[in-house]
Order: C-alpha cells, then sequence, then structure tokens
C-alpha cells in the first residue's frame, strides 16, 4: 500500500482538507461534455441560418436543424451535469478531529477512579457522506530530533516501543488500514496517552496523514496533528477542571 504525499504544515495548523480528485470517470458524465459542444454548435448553426450569415451550404444545413429539439437536448445535457456536481457535494465526507483530558479510557489504559488521566485524540466524519480510507501514513517527533519522514503503522509503533514507550498500555495508536469505513455524523477515538506517563514527555509531536475516498470516487488529503508542536497543555489551558473538550487547533474545513 503506498503512502499518502504529506502536506506541507504550518507551524502549528495541518490545513484544510485538500481534494486530490473530484469524481472518479464515468462514461455518462464524459458522453454528456462531450455533447455540450456538438449541442451548441447545432444551436449556432440554426441561428446563423434564420439570420442569413452563413454560406448557402451551411445555412442548408442549419435550416434542416430543429431549434427547439437541440435546445431540450442542450438543457438536458446542462441538468444532468448540474445535478450530479450536486449530488456529489451533498456526499461529499469530510474529515474533522478533536481532544481532550479524559478519567476514563476507551481502551483500558487506566482503571476508572484510580486518579490518572489519559489524551484523546477522536475523528469524526462531519461531512454528509460516507469515507473509506485508501491509505494512511504517521510520524512522531521526539525532543529534538528532527522532523521525520512519513511512515506506515508498524513502522512507527516499532519507533514508539524502541524509545521505551509501553504500547497499547502508556500510548496507543489506532491503525487506521485500508478499507476503514466511517459513515456520516460517524465517531472513532483513534490515539490515547497517558499524561502521567513518559509519553507526554518524550512526543513532542504526533502527526498523522489520511486519503480516503467519497462514495462516488471522488479522493481527499487530510493531516492532522494528534499531539501539536506547542503541546498538549497549550489546548487545555483555562480549562480547570481539565476534562472538557479541546476542538483541534486548525481555520475551518475547505474544498
Amino acid at each position: 500500500m503506498s503512502l499518502p504525499v504529506p502536506i506541507k504544515p504550518g507551524p502549528e495548523f495541518p490545513g484544510p482538507q485538500k481534494t486530490i480528485r473530484r469524481l472518479k470517470p464515468s462514461f455518462t458524465l464524459a458522453l454528456t461534455w462531450g455533447a455540450l459542444p456538438f449541442l451548441t454548435f447545432l444551436m449556432c448553426l440554426q441561428l446563423g441560418a434564420s439570420l442569413n450569415v452563413l454560406t448557402p451550404k451551411w445555412s442548408a444545413l442549419g435550416a434542416r436543424v430543429d431549434a427547439r429539439i437541440v435546445a431540450t437536448m442542450l438543457m438536458g445535457a446542462l441538468s444532468l451535469v448540474y445535478v450530479r456536481r450536486q449530488f456529489a457535494l451533498g456526499m461529499r465526507p469530510i474529515i474533522d478531529y478533536r481532544s481532550w483530558q479524559s478519567a476514563d479510557s476507551e481502551f483500558g489504559l487506566i482503571d476508572k477512579g484510580d486518579g490518572q488521566k489519559v489524551f484523546v485524540v477522536q475523528i469524526v466524519n462531519v461531512g454528509s457522506g460516507p469515507l473509506i480510507v485508501t491509505s494512511t501514513a504517521y510520524r512522531a517527533l521526539f525532543g529534538n530530533d528532527s522532523m521525520p519522514d512519513y511512515s506506515g503503522f508498524g513502522d512507527v509503533r516499532r519507533v514508539l516501543i524502541q524509545r521505551g514507550l509501553q504500547f497499547g498500555r502508556e500510548v496507543l495508536v489506532i491503525n487506521l488500514g485500508e478499507g476503514t469505513a466511517l459513515e456520516s455524523r460517524g465517531e472513532r477515538i483513534v490515539f490515547e496517552m497517558l499524561l502521567s506517563a513518559a509519553a507526554s514527555s518524550q512526543i513532542r509531536r504526533f502527526d498523522v496523514c489520511i486519503e480516503f475516498e467519497g462514495l462516488l470516487g471522488d479522493l481527499y488529503r487530510k493531516e492532522m496533528f494528534y499531539v501539536p508542536t506547542r503541546g498538549i497543555d497549550s489546548l487545555f489551558k483555562g480549562d480547570a477542571d481539565g476534562g472538557r473538550s479541546a476542538q483541534a487547533p486548525e481555520p475551518p474545513e475547505s474544498g
């Protein structure tokens, strides 16, 4: 499985979702787009014949064109293109993500009531159509290391373990593998990390780059900073109880 080409992020914000491919090629749509120039030519030919601005040969040809039939076909073709476009916009998936501190772990990193807290990241499909993941890449930045390249789930898991972190006990990353689906308004927790463990002090940044398809074959790319460069604590400044949800620090989604 090929890894998605990462977006070049700013210092804090991963940026909006990017459209890679709007729609899969469609024979019907290609035929419609191909017919539009021909129908437009017929309309111009008929108009030129009625105004007597064409040569006798072309005027005779234009006189045979039924303007009403051509106009109906032209409007039908334009309506098909418009309806398909509106339907595609109505079925577009949009990934967002949010993070918070919690005294309860979805995957059992802590026991409820033991006084510990976990940092939780959840992805949400805020669009109106389902999505299917085509590829995902990860990277983790530690201390003063230089920014590593994106790699697969197995590689980043191995790096976390090599750094002495207990995968599944101190930090847990859910692999969004090829074929993973998320319905419209669907939510999924994808990252948990003990705030009292070495992971919270060692991991300076944790990024994920995901590519996914919509129902009509439109393809998108989204980069997410599970652990932002400015640190986890900066997300919850002013949160007295430390337990309320914090939205991902990024501008609104756009095409």
